[in-house]
């Protein structure tokens, strides 16, 4: 009987440690979910240029989302364009979407602008204010970097404070708590 037992174990030992070696994917890292945020950004809901409707609550747990709030009126503004299309070409396929928020301006407006300006991230049209007011933007240019869980983790106003920022200092970061 004692030779069973012991057979029996060593059987289940083997048993076990030949699942934890098959290929079924069962003993592969798991991502991390999505933390619930202490504070969670405002949603917003917004139609792009070409017609398609963007939510901040999808890209929970999916993205990192910089949202601009701009104007092609706004100097300031406009200067800062070229270093937005810097940032999604570096990090856009890293998980980084960049949401130009058109702030009062007709599609005809924002559109001929990006397309002059070559600029390939996504153009938001908040013509009734809705998202500025959420997001209690006074003035342009404004950002806000919200994380994976969706929280803002960042908030910068004007360009100085904007153009001095260090965005490689902080992307890679939260880039990498993007659950996989």
């Amino acid at each position: 009987m004692r030779h069973t037992t012991i057979l029996a174990i060593l059987m289940l030992s083997l048993g076990l440690l030949s699942a934890c070696n098959d290929d079924t994917g069962i003993n592969e890292p798991q991502p991390l979910p999505c933390s619930e945020p202490t504070e969670a950004a405002p949603d917003l809901t917004l139609i792009a240029l070409e017609g398609t409707e963007h939510s901040l609550a999808e890209k929970r747990c999916q993205k990192v989302v910089i949202l601009d709030f701009w104007a092609t009126w706004c100097q300031p503004c406009v200067d800062l364009m070229p270093a937005l299309q810097e940032l999604h070409d570096i990090y856009g396929d890293q998980g980084l979407e960049i949401w130009a928020v058109s702030v009062g301006e007709s599609s005809e407006t924002v559109s001929s602008f990006m397309t002059a300006g070559g600029y390939t991230f996504t153009a938001l049209l908040d013509t009734l204010r809705v998202a500025a007011d959420d997001y209690g933007v006074l003035g342009i240019p404004r950002q806000f970097i919200i994380d994976a869980s969706g929280e803002v983790q960042i908030d910068l106003q004007g360009k100085t404070q904007i153009m001095d920022f260090e965005y490689e200092d902080v992307l890679p970061g939260l880039l990498s708590e993007i659950p996989e």
